[in-house]
């Protein structure tokens, strides 16, 4: 049977013609011009990481290390082991760093390009720089430099493509409980109370999959952050999906998650 390595399949077994037994294991190394894999994956590498302070202090945010690897290692090599080997990184902040320990990307066996930020951009003004080749994807993943998870991008990808969605928000739930009594009033008047009440909410993942046209709607070296562009794409009546995950997800953006990663090396 023919299979796609776009069903996200890495290994098949090599039956016997005689018994149908397993008698081999081979590992699919390669990666057909149409599959999914040759989607482009763009890292956002180019903030101060205040939160992180003084940590980012001489170290930009995406070569701080948990246990030990740098949390954009951590990134590329998630995509890499899922077929996925062709990176854009936007730098800005201490970004020769990045740059220096990262290069071209073959020691890790990816293909990396650099986006060069001269003032800082937002969170995807970045896009506007990049160039024709891009252009040539009709699609992109984008993910933010201090982001740990087990997410599958294969069925990101396919829920983005099936849906025939411009863009797509990862959204990951997040429980936020009070422990104290919330008065609900109108104007003056008590209403009522709710004893220690549990909210849950969509949150932003910092991870999202666009259509690479999407480019057109931000101005060149302009400053544009991801909630307002999306908002102008909806605007003009785009389609734009959420995607909630289950998935193990971490934003690796102040001291206190940082610290609760590296606890045991």
């Amino acid at each position: 049977n023919k299979m796609k390595v776009d069903d996200g399949i890495r290994i098949i077994p090599v039956l016997s013609k005689k018994s149908n037994k397993i008698v081999d294991i081979k590992k699919l190394n390669f990666l057909p011009e149409n599959s999914l894999s040759n989607t482009p994956i763009l890292i956002m590498a180019g903030g101060k990481g205040k939160r992180l302070m003084p940590l980012t202090k001489n170290c930009p945010k995406p070569l701080l290390k948990i246990k030990n690897i740098p949390m954009i290692e951590r990134i590329i090599l998630k995509f890499k082991n899922q077929g996925f080997n062709n990176f854009y990184i936007s730098i800005n902040y201490l970004g020769h760093m990045i740059k220096n320990y990262l290069g071209n990307g073959d020691k890790l066996g990816v293909k990396i390009n650099y986006i060069n930020e001269n003032k800082f951009l937002g969170t995807i003004g970045c896009l506007s720089l990049l160039n024709k080749e891009f252009l040539k994807s009709k699609n992109i993943i984008i993910i933010n430099g201090d982001i740990i998870t087990d997410l599958n991008f294969y069925e990101l990808l396919k829920y983005h493509l099936s849906n025939k969605s411009f863009a797509t928000v990862v959204c990951r739930n997040r429980e936020i409980s009070y422990p104290f009594g919330v008065v609900v009033n109108k104007g003056k008047n008590l209403v009522s109370f709710k004893e220690k009440p549990i909210y849950n909410n969509l949150i932003n993942a910092g991870i999202y999959c666009l259509r690479t046209d999407s480019k057109k709607f931000i101005s060149k070296n302009k400053k544009t952050d991801m909630p307002d562009f999306l908002l102008k794409l909806k605007r003009s009546k785009k389609r734009i999906l959420v995607y909630p995950i289950i998935e193990e997800w971490s934003d690796v953006g102040n001291i206190e998650v940082f610290n609760n990663f590296n606890k045991h090396k």
